[in-house]
């Protein structure tokens, strides 16, 4: 690591990338691991080489997810490489999680400094994103807009998961963590044990009695499923969420999550974990659903490089006994 630092220093690219790589292969500390993948990133950042720069991005926030220059660099990234400015927004989204998270141990002006510049960055998007908007509302002309509007709003409705629905399920689950691969990890094909065959259902869903699954319904059409264990002393889990790519983007999510809320009102708090390179998770369930960052909970042994959030239900909860089901 050290000689890598001296051939960067003496401007020789080639052998302290060559370094760089046979240190990151090698055993080591993790500060000096974290260190290898920071000088390596940004040594491929100044040869333009983004691919490589935005994965090892990711691996560093996969591998410590208190580390906040990966996310300003992909925030970066798409925003002025790829124009790309809702993905940006998610990306700094995440990183506002994790600056209001870390402001007790990292101090108040530390904080403080960090949220000015990414709340301006955040207003710079979505400037961008209105003013792409309004191009895109008057290219189309008042029909083509009608239109769009007319398709934005989904029939939605909800059945408890049956093993006959597992086919179907299969292959949406299938695509939509497929599409999560290849957006966020550049990866074909990608998701957790069991996803693309129906395992996953059958290890995690119909075994126990405290698992529940939705499967997610648009005109008799199977568009997603969630999947959540309710839990005796109202300390909820959610375990999977997942639309299908074609209906992502059209309030599917948002709405399924206010019928899960809507059907456990006696829950004191949900908690959940997902992977760090998945933005746009992190973006709806901080933003659309409310959930925030912590560092652990109890019943959720701390997964391997996920993200932890929960979300308080307070005194929703302990009015529930008083409120009525929805019909």
């Amino acid at each position: 690591y050290s000689l890598s630092r001296l051939y960067a220093h003496l401007g020789l690219g080639e052998q302290a990338e060559t370094t760089l790589r046979a240190a990151l292969e090698a055993p080591m500390p993790g500060h000096l691991r974290t260190e290898v993948v920071y000088h390596l990133s940004f040594l491929l950042k100044r040869q333009k080489r983004w691919p490589e720069a935005v994965e090892l991005w990711q691996l560093a926030i996969d591998e410590d997810h208190r580390l906040l220059y990966p996310f300003e660099e992909l925030a970066k990234f798409y925003e002025h490489r790829q124009r790309d400015y809702a993905r940006a927004e998610e990306v700094v989204l995440r990183a506002v999680e994790l600056v209001q998270t870390s402001a007790a141990h990292r101090g108040r002006w530390w904080a403080e400094q960090r949220l000015a510049e990414l709340e301006h960055r955040l207003r710079r998007l979505q400037s961008k994103m209105a003013r792409d908007r309004d191009l895109t509302a008057s290219s189309r002309g008042p029909q083509k807009e009608a239109k769009r509007m007319s398709q934005e709003t989904l029939t939605l409705s909800y059945e408890e998961i049956a093993e006959a629905d597992l086919p179907q399920l299969t292959e949406v689950m299938t695509r939509a963590f497929d599409d999560d691969s290849r957006k966020h990890r550049g990866l074909e094909r990608g998701g957790p044990e069991g996803y693309d065959n129906g395992d996953f259902f059958r290890t995690w869903l119909f075994p126990y009695q405290e698992s529940v699954g939705y499967k997610i319904q648009s005109d008799d059409q199977t568009i997603g499923g969630i999947i959540v264990w309710i839990l005796p002393e109202g300390h909820n889990i959610v375990g999977t969420i997942f639309v299908d790519p074609a209906y992502q983007d059209r309030g599917v999510g948002t709405r399924t999550w206010q019928f899960i809320e809507a059907t456990y009102p006696e829950t004191k708090s949900w908690r959940l974990a997902t992977p760090p390179w998945a933005t746009k998770n992190h973006h709806f369930y901080a933003v659309k659903c409310g959930f925030s960052m912590v560092e652990s909970d109890p019943l959720i042994p701390s997964p391997e490089g996920n993200t932890l959030y929960r979300k308080e239900m307070g005194d929703k909860a302990s009015s529930a006994s008083g409120a009525s089901q929805p019909g």
